[in-house]
């Protein structure tokens, strides 16, 4: 062999760099000689040098292509001997370097919350960006009711090259997340690209959007009386006690406004339950004003002397149910009507 030209890879031989790539150049001409020796590593580091006199053999070690210079995949080393008799011989490598971290953000569709309660559900949208992404390694986690479970990574990318203002390029992948059924939520993401670079956060958008709580299920409430021993259609000899159970994960307790003798909430689960106690002669009433239950329990009794029967009704356009509730007492045959002036009995 008279003559051979090499590209010698000092840095470990990958397929994506995140970091400067060093090469070593030799040439040898054993016939004719070395006239010109040509190089590029990348941008900006590039040399020629002719030779007057014989030379047989070049050799330059530790060629640098820089980095932030050349953050860009198929950046090009090319190197080039021209001999004495004018035979050109040229030789070229190809690198993919990528000091990009990848870009993530999230935006949801739905941000109407009380407080970080959803009464709907919602869909997170996860954006990368990123040239060299890898599905496989991209982490998206879904924690429900405090039970963190990984979902697959299903990111697609509309196929643009686009660029940053520092002249950097990136392709941008997404990917939605429905949240919906009830539960408490929190989401999480990271991503590493092909070249190791891990990303530097996340850019989150819209309300309450790492943790928050779907609730589109109705409260169900229902009040219970213990003694329904009725004379009359009015009047009870004993006690009575209200039994008010509310069915409801995300319970926020309700003022209960009554003159009867009332117990604090007891939860068991999503059950609440509290009840008021009439163990005493009079006319009672009781209110109830929640935030996941309104209706008012209302004993006005225009007209009445005394003591006498409790009227239960609902507010607010909708009666949802109405009923007579007394504890003994003397009473005279009045006229009692609603607040819409009919007679209720």
């Amino acid at each position: 062999m008279t003559s051979s030209i090499k590209i010698l890879e000092e840095t470990q031989q990958k397929e994506y760099y995140n970091h400067d790539v060093y090469i070593g150049l030799e040439a040898m001409d054993s016939y004719s000689g070395i006239q010109t020796i040509k190089y590029d590593a990348g941008s900006n580091n590039s040399k020629k040098i002719s030779y007057d006199d014989m030379k047989h053999n070049y050799q330059k070690d530790h060629v640098k292509i820089a980095a932030a210079e050349n953050n860009q995949n198929d950046v090009k080393a090319n190197f080039t001997m021209i001999d004495n008799t004018g035979h050109k011989s040229t030789v070229h490598k190809t690198f993919n370097i990528d000091i990009s971290a990848p870009e993530i953000s999230v935006s949801y569709d739905n941000n109407e919350s009380k407080g970080n309660y959803f009464k709907h559900q919602r869909t997170a949208t996860i954006t990368i960006n990123e040239r060299n992404f890898s599905n496989k390694n991209t982490n998206v986690y879904v924690t429900k009711n405090g039970k963190k479970e990984q979902i697959k990574s299903n990111f697609i990318t509309d196929g643009i090259l686009r660029e940053r203002a520092d002249g950097s390029k990136y392709y941008t992948y997404k990917m939605n997340v429905v949240f919906s059924k009830d539960g408490e939520y929190s989401l999480d993401v990271n991503s590493t690209d092909l070249a190791e670079n891990k990303n530097k956060g996340i850019t989150w958008n819209g309300t309450h959007v790492q943790d928050f709580v779907i609730d589109q299920t109705t409260p169900q409430i229902k009040v219970t009386f213990d003694n329904n021993s009725v004379k009359n259609g009015k009047y009870y000899k004993a006690d009575r006690t209200a039994t008010i159970r509310v069915i409801e994960k995300n319970f926020k307790p309700f003022t209960v406004d009554t003159n009867g003798r009332k117990s604090s909430w007891k939860q068991n689960g999503d059950e609440h339950v509290m009840t008021v106690t009439f163990d005493k002669d009079g006319t009672y009433f009781f209110s109830e004003v929640g935030t996941w239950f309104f209706c008012i329990f209302d004993a006005a009794v225009p007209g009445a002397t005394g003591s006498g029967p409790l009227i239960v009704r609902a507010d607010g356009g909708k009666e949802l149910f109405r009923r007579l509730r007394a504890v003994d007492s003397p009473f005279s045959s009045p006229l009692i009507s609603g607040r819409t002036g009919r007679t209720w009995f």
